[in-house]
């Protein structure tokens, strides 16, 4: 890895520091939000779970909001660096478990999490020009793995409260690690600044205050939007569906009113794995919320005779992605020095059968599971490899493609667009993740059949989407190469 980064250009290197820490925090709620909700505030297994789709869902709703200011109303590093500070504040309010505190400091969170992601993956994209598409891919599979860094100690560490029941330490090392994002950013500040952007060619300064100004309180707005959200939860998430579904309209639009056909078509490319992608992180998203009360209460987490905690059985993912990522950027690489070009459609074919394959692995531990209904941790451990590989197939090549196929004056659109749709897949997973928990018991026997039920759902719904996605492979690497080589032309004939 240390010989990757002196090829790569200038911040690289700590961008992948501040994702290892930024993840860290978001990491520690993430693994034990449901928990949380359930164990030491008291919420049902339904009210849990439809509170952590939401958050999930508002989180990625928010990249879109993150896309269109980054870079068009506060630079990058800027909103990156105050939207860090939001997510200390946040935590504070969480160190104390009460209801009345929860959902400002989840929405504090939430805005400061939702904003910042876009920033760091434009912040990323922008070290490298259009054409340089190796570097930047193995740049952004090198990221996810210093994210997975980040997921994997704070899984570990959130394992230490899963019989406890007591978060407020996490919190406190929450705050920590986002403060130490902050002293990066400060430190390696002039490396991050934004280039090619829409607020870079606003020269007057009376305006980019104006701009500033609007951002900024877009900003202070959300947090009581996002509070009065968590209240209406179900309104909620039918409006994120709305809202995702509008945006997707509207990208189709600024498509057809690209001059250059080029662009015109990688935006065709683009909307159509983005539709495609809904399925996935729909499927994907179960995760922390069925699957993990799942493995909470229907595994038999034993190993060389100790118990482990639920948050570590869920590092395997991380595991997983910290060795793979490197091992498939360089096969992809390898593959393409052969002339072997992998399309970004197959990858996503890939995925998709290895997610189905994934809750395969969970119907046949639950159909193997033992006199008192407990399934067996070798399952357990296949679903997350599996699962793990599909999620290197699609989300790091997924935002490496934006840097490829998106106009400069789109980028951030397109970038928090991409992020957004997720929010959606969030927002409708929870109604899967509550098909697992029809009432609030934990005796595997009587809920081993609404788990089974839904794992086979969920694996015929994978299956589905690598079938469509490889019925239209052609076309989008037809709307992808003829863009790229129209682009090419273009650039010949004006030299």
């Amino acid at each position: 890895m240390m010989i990757t980064e002196q090829r790569m250009p200038q911040g690289v290197a700590a961008l992948y520091w501040i994702q290892a820490f930024s993840t860290f925090s978001f990491a520690l709620l993430y693994s034990s939000l449901s928990l949380y909700l359930t164990q030491q505030l008291g919420f049902s297994s339904k009210t849990s779970n439809t509170l952590v789709g939401l958050f999930l869902a508002l989180n990625h709703v928010l990249h879109l909001w993150g896309g269109v200011l980054g870079g068009s109303y506060l630079s990058n590093r800027s909103l990156f660096f105050m939207t860090n500070i939001m997510r200390c504040i946040g935590m504070l309010f969480l160190v104390w478990p009460k209801h009345s505190m929860l959902y400002t400091g989840l929405s504090l969170f939430l805005v400061g999490c939702g904003l910042n992601t876009t920033c760091y993956n434009n912040l990323l994209t922008q070290r490298f020009k259009a054409h340089d598409e190796e570097r930047r891919d193995k740049a952004f599979f090198l990221s996810y793995a210093a994210m997975n860094i980040g997921f994997f100690a704070g899984y570990i560490l959130s394992g230490f409260c899963d019989y406890s029941n007591e978060y407020e330490s996490l919190f406190g090392m929450s705050i920590a690690s986002n403060l130490i994002v902050a002293l990066i950013m400060l430190v390696y500040w002039s490396d991050f600044a934004d280039t090619d952007m829409l607020l870079s060619k606003v020269t007057h300064p009376l305006m980019r205050r104006k701009k500033a100004l609007l951002g900024f309180a877009s900003i202070l707005i959300l947090i009581p939007l996002v509070i009065v959200g968590f209240h209406f939860s179900h309104l909620s998430n039918a409006v994120v569906v709305i809202v995702s579904s509008m945006m997707l309209v509207i990208i189709l639009f600024l498509g057809r009113k690209q001059q250059v056909k080029a662009d015109c078509q990688k935006i065709k490319a683009f909307l159509i794995l983005t539709l495609t992608s809904i399925i996935f992180w729909m499927i994907y998203y179960t995760g922390p919320m069925g699957i993990t009360l799942f493995i909470k209460n229907n595994v038999d987490k034993h190993f060389l005779g100790y118990e482990l905690a639920t948050q570590w059985i869920m590092n395997i993912n991380a595991l997983v992605i910290i060795v793979g990522a490197p091992l498939v950027s360089n096969m992809i690489s390898t593959l393409r020095a052969k002339g072997v070009h992998v399309s970004v459609s197959m990858q996503f074919v890939g995925a998709f059968l290895l997610l189905a394959l994934s809750f395969f692995f969970l119907s046949m531990g639950v159909l193997g599971a033992d006199s008192q209904g407990y399934s067996s941790l070798s399952w357990i451990v296949a679903h997350f490899m599996a699962q793990s590989i599909s999620e290197l197939l699609i989300a790091p090549v997924g935002y490496a493609m934006i840097g490829r196929i998106a106009p400069s004056h789109l980028q951030g659109l397109l970038m928090g667009t991409w992020m957004m749709v997720s929010g959606v897949a969030a927002s409708l997973s929870h109604y899967f993740s509550n098909a697992m928990v029809q009432s609030d018991e934990t005796n595997p026997l009587v809920t081993n059949v609404d788990f089974l039920h839904v794992f086979n759902q969920l694996g015929l719904w994978a299956l589905i989407g690598a079938l469509f996605l490889y019925v239209v492979s052609g076309t989008i690497r037809s709307l992808i190469n003829n863009g790229a080589q129209q682009e090419t032309q273009g650039e010949f004939l004006a030299v």
